[in-house]
């Protein structure tokens, strides 16, 4: 998905490739989680989850922003931000485990 695409590019960018093994290791999972969220959350308010959606991907512009000023602590400190405002939307609320989705 978009979000996972989003995410893949800055550690491709980053030219870490242990991050890169990594991220790659990892995707599997975290389409899963991203599925089981958005399918626990079908009851949400749709105006409310687009609100959420369009406040994440102005978030990543901001993200995108900073990274080509080349403004690292700036580019840290609102990943850092961004993290603790989304923590509650991915786990919250979330009944199974991504990797019993994955058994």
């Amino acid at each position: 998905g978009a979000i996972t695409s989003f995410h893949r590019l800055i550690v491709e960018q980053s030219q870490n490739k242990t991050l890169a093994l990594i991220i790659d290791a990892l995707s599997e999972i975290t389409e899963k989680h991203l599925t089981l969220v958005y399918r626990n959350r079908q009851a949400d308010d749709s105006t409310l989850r687009l609100k959420r959606l369009e406040q994440g991907f102005r978030s990543h512009e901001r993200l995108a922003e900073l990274i080509g000023k080349g403004d690292g602590p700036g580019a840290e400190a609102h990943w850092h931000k961004h993290m603790a405002n989304v923590e509650s939307f991915w786990l919250d609320d979330v009944k199974e485990s991504s990797i019993d989705v994955l058994e």
